[in-house]
């Protein structure tokens, strides 16, 4: 029993903090979240009793699901505090395992009709609230372990002037390494560069893009300087187009996407206009850029090949635009994020006709830090190209499938993959969050180590759990090692500017954002 009230104390709602809130607050965030729960049973009861679909009915799945990704985002009482990964890790476990069967009850989507009609729960739907169940628990037990002792980590911040000079270097270099990463790319995928040392430039470069724009989006928030917002909502509409071009919606967005990221974290309040602004700006962008590469791919040219054409691409993009309807758009969004199905695919498969990986998709994670220049044979598993070779899922075998961390654990261990591993994963993410609150001290080593994890481990979800990881790990060491030299550069161990603490919005709530 004591081990229990450890467990929900790590939820601030449940700990003695929570004997400190007024009672209405305490009771308003419970009958917030059981309202929003209620709703949503009887939207989903309303949504079935107008479908005209067969199959598995996926509601009491979706009603579990929702119960247990909406926790942390109503109950936490300080969503950018320790908790701030969980919080957004949730919707997140929604939309990759969830959305396409809330679809489903209104449009004809493959994913719910792979199980039996009768079937209540399937094993691909236990397997999944089992392994969210889990990580979310080793979240928890990570906050309750970590003590905090004498002065937090990385608690010195930079001055803001070296943020926004090594940010720009940052910028500048990333932009410039992933248009050459994202030129040499074949038709399968392939990188067409010969040399070492060139591919460890566009690696190290496209990981210090997103860097160099949470050190801008952190200088405006810590200055607010109205300059250095122009700058950035140049650099946000000046890729634009380059991901059009580069064929990545990813690319378009990002920027804009972590200065949105990063005032959330920082002053704890959501931008509704920044957020209001990015949503139009998505839906003019994703059906232009969903052509451009349906034009691209009827063209049968790589991104490089189709600089000469980019005018031509853009008038067959329009006509594409033209036939595409919004259902369409929906129902693409909807299957591209959609890993229930691969869960299914996995647990229906694994042991019968396709043999456990035994941890072998896992085997880069050791050799994290160990060039290959060192180390030639050094473990490399296209986890995604494998994944779909195994389970013959696309006709290309040079196309990357996502599993997703939850599914690749089951692929390697089964069910004990799916507990433990994703309880460690859990844990992982807990430390992260524990360590880099940015509510204890403010400071940009602990925002770019936040924003890293987020984008790396959680919004990244889907790609292989040993590519992540190794990419965040590395993220790591170069955020200390920034931190090091300008230490040094500073002199000893003199700090920098005295960080502040942001108030939340938790801690004013009345303030607006």
């Amino acid at each position: 029993m004591n081990q229990v009230t450890k467990i929900m104390s790590a939820y601030p709602d449940f700990s003695p903090e929570a004997e400190k809130l007024p009672k209405s607050v305490l009771f308003g965030r419970l009958g917030t979240y059981c309202m929003a729960n209620l709703l949503f049973m009887v939207l989903l009861l309303i949504f079935r009793a107008f479908s005209v679909q067969n199959g598995h009915d996926p509601l009491p799945y979706l009603f579990l699901l929702f119960a247990l990704c909406s926790y942390p985002l109503v109950m936490v009482k300080e969503p950018t505090g320790r908790f701030c990964l969980l919080v957004i890790a949730g919707p997140l476990m929604f939309l990759f395992f969830g959305f396409n069967d809330l679809l489903s009850y209104f449009m004809e989507l493959k994913g719910r009709y792979l199980s039996p009609a009768e079937d209540l729960m399937t094993s691909a739907e236990m397997v999944i609230l089992s392994g969210i169940s889990s990580l979310f628990i080793g979240y928890a037990l990570a906050i309750l372990g970590i003590k905090q002792k004498g002065r937090p980590a990385f608690s010195s911040d930079w001055k803001t002037w070296q943020i926004i000079t090594i940010g720009l270097i940052c910028t500048v270099v990333g932009v410039y390494a992933t248009w050459i990463a994202q030129i040499s790319v074949d038709l399968n995928q392939k990188f067409l560069v010969e040399s070492q040392i060139d591919a460890g430039f566009m690696i190290l470069g496209r990981m210090v893009e997103p860097v160099g724009a949470v050190l801008l989006s952190y200088a405006y928030m810590k200055s607010k300087n109205f300059k250095l917002l122009l700058l950035i909502l140049v650099i946000a509409a000046v890729k634009l187009p380059i991901g059009i071009i580069l064929n990545s919606k990813e690319i378009g967005i990002s920027f804009a996407a972590i200065f949105i990221m990063t005032h959330w974290i920082y002053t704890g309040r959501i931008p509704y206009r920044w957020v209001i602004i990015l949503s139009v700006v998505i839906v003019v962008y994703f059906p232009i850029s969903y052509a451009y590469r349906a034009s691209l791919g009827a063209s049968n040219m790589t991104v490089s090949k189709s600089m000469d054409d980019i005018d031509q691409l853009f008038v067959k993009a329009e006509k594409y635009k033209k036939k595409d309807e919004t259902a369409s758009g929906i129902k693409k969004f909807a299957s591209r994020n959609d890993y229930k199905s691969m869960i299914d695919l996995i647990v229906n498969r694994v042991g019968r006709t396709v043999r456990f990986q035994g941890g072998h998709t896992l085997a880069e994670l050791p050799y994290a830090f160990v060039p290959r220049l060192v180390y030639p044979g050094k473990p490399a598993v296209s986890t995604g190209q494998l994944f779909n070779r195994e389970f013959h899922v696309s006709l290309d075998r040079n196309s990357y499938v996502s599993a997703s961390f939850l599914g690749e654990f089951y692929w390697n261990f089964g069910w004990a993959g799916t507990l433990l591993g994703m309880f460690c994963m859990g844990f992982f993410w807990g430390v992260i969050g524990r360590v880099a609150n940015i509510r204890d001290h403010a400071s940009v080593a602990k925002m770019l180590i936040l924003i890293s994890a987020i984008y790396l481990l959680i919004v990244r979800f889907e790609t292989g759990i040993a590519q992540q990881t190794v990419q965040f790990l590395r993220s790591l060491l170069i955020i200390y090692l920034l931190d090091v030299l300008l230490r040094i550069f500073r002199g000893g161990g003199a700090t920098y500017d005295t960080p502040e603490v942001p108030e939340s919005a938790e801690m004013n709530p009345t303030k607006a954002s």
